[in-house]
């Protein structure tokens, strides 16, 4: 008899893996596609060939290994999103629908301009404690507003993620989870369901994914179980969007640790037993699972940063840069590293990035240090944050690309200064989603399959350069302070009116 394995796809923002593991999590198979793109925007079509060729090629080796695959599950990237509308030509992927935009990242800043300006801070407020996100360009309200005025719209019918694309496409059915229905920023997370008071004008005359709970399934089109390899009778779970599957794939299944995730971007998040809105609307709070609740902030800039330092700046190898700036005990400089604006705990898109006290003496090396740091000091912003509303937090679990790197990830636990727990580098966005298909079909739930994930390594702090830690986190907090009030001063001599 052939042994049962489940896939979890992780759509992610730079590129698809999916990965096969059975009941105890051991990895069975994997495959991925890298996706070129800016990181801002996704052609969808391309998007979606991908994913289906990495599942295709992940069900092939679970087959060659005599395994059978179970059910299938996806984690999707916060707040994307794309129009969809009829077709008029040949049918894409066997269905009549096809994508009339690209998918919009967490990323793309296009609908700036399109924000709602508040009629007060009250009213502010009120949408924040209604979905449990901070107003900003990111989250789909935004967006419509800017999609609204284009040719594409009058043509549309569905909108709607990526995620929620691939799970038509395999099933038929337009459906997404809560958590992933909570990162657009457009439902009511109280009472699960979008919220219509924040839909823009006529979004609600197009169709929106139907939410459904964490634990639903749907079978396979027949095309699709043919077209990927699968036995007929594979399930299809939603998942959950990437935090969430992150945050349980790397082991965190209470309120005792955090997750921090170094990728292409960086985040930190911790489970809550009830639904925690921070006072100051500094943090995201989405659904975890009928009684939990995840909260936590995300940065826009981690490794892409370092990207454009190793690609635009020090003309070597992403890996040689970290190896040449982590060989480094300090710098003086101090590196803003918001090159793509920044999400929490900012939620600010028009903030650049910053490098105070550079001289000639500095090179590649000394300022991708300073990057590093910022990079950190920003975490360290956010778990305190996390920690101030849920103090029970008093460890972490890491996973990610940037994760990998040894001296890099001490000097983030450095700072931390808490410890700071490594995972098998195949417990991942994809193995977490994976968990949401093996809870369906084996029973149990998903944090008691989260609760397996051992660490392998832990970091502590180091004592040595913790007061130097803490006076260059104060002077990144204080130059941050400097620049932003010398923006609002020009700002406003810029709307100033002429006395005479």
């Amino acid at each position: 008899m052939a042994k049962q394995v489940f896939i979890g796809i992780d759509c992610g923002t730079s590129g698809v893996r999916a990965v096969a593991v059975d009941a105890d999590l051991e990895l069975k198979a994997e495959a991925s596609r890298r996706h070129e793109s800016d990181l801002t925007r996704h052609d969808v079509d391309s998007y979606v060939k991908d994913a289906l060729a990495a599942l295709a090629d992940c069900v092939w080796q679970c087959r060659q290994g005599g395994y059978h695959v179970e059910g299938i599950s996806l984690a999707g990237t916060a707040s994307n999103l794309a129009l969809f509308g009829r077709s008029d030509g040949p049918s894409r992927f066997g269905r009549a629908i096809e994508p009339l935009t690209p998918a919009f990242l967490w990323s793309d800043s296009s609908a700036a301009g399109d924000m709602v300006e508040p009629t007060s801070a009250e009213s502010l407020r009120r949408v924040y404690e209604q979905t449990g996100c901070p107003s900003h360009p990111s989250y789909w309200p935004a967006k419509l507003r800017r999609l609204s005025n284009t040719s594409s719209w009058h043509s549309a019918s569905v909108i709607a993620g990526v995620k929620d694309y691939l799970v038509w496409i395999l099933t038929g059915e337009w459906i997404t989870d809560p958590s992933t229905a909570a990162a657009t920023g457009m439902m009511d997370s109280e009472e699960m369901r979008w919220a219509e008071e924040v839909l823009p004008g006529s979004t609600s005359e197009l169709n929106l994914p139907e939410i459904v709970s964490f634990g639903m399934s749907v079978g396979l089109l027949p095309s699709a179980a043919a077209n990927a390899g699968l036995p007929a009778s594979c399930r299809v779970y939603p998942g959950a969007v990437d935090g969430l599957c992150a945050h349980i794939g790397v082991g965190c299944s209470s309120a005792e640790s955090a997750s921090i995730s170094l990728g292409t971007s960086a985040a930190v998040r911790c489970l809550s037993e009830s639904r925690t809105l921070d006072p100051a609307g500094r943090l995201w709070c989405y659904p975890a699972s009928d009684e939990l609740w995840l909260v936590g902030g995300a940065t826009n800039n981690a490794g892409n940063a370092v990207e454009w330092m190793s690609a635009s700046l020090a003309e070597t190898s992403f890996d040689d840069l970290l190896d040449a700036a982590t060989s480094i005990d300090s710098t003086d400089l101090v590196f803003l590293p918001y090159l793509r604006g920044e999400r929490s705990p900012l939620w600010t898109d028009d903030l650049a990035g910053c490098i105070a006290g550079l001289r000639p003496e500095h090179g590649s090396a000394q300022i991708t240090r300073s990057l590093l740091d910022g990079v950190a000091f920003t975490l360290r912003e956010l778990t305190t944050i996390v920690r101030t509303l849920i103090p029970t937090a008093n460890t972490a679990r890491v996973g990610g690309g940037l994760a990998q790197h040894a001296r890099w990830l001490q000097i983030c636990t450095d700072i931390l200064e808490m410890p700071v727990a490594t995972v098998d580098p195949t417990r991942s966005t994809g193995s977490g989603a994976a968990m949401f298909a093996i809870a369906g079909v084996e029973g149990g739930t998903v944090l008691q399959l989260s609760e397996q994930v051992g660490a392998k390594e832990i970091l502590q702090p180091s004592d040595i350069h913790r007061e130097r830690h803490r006076r260059s986190y104060e002077r990144f907090l204080s130059v941050r302070t400097r620049m932003l009030a010398s923006e609002q001063s020009l700002e406003s001599s810029n709307h100033a009116v002429p006395t005479s």
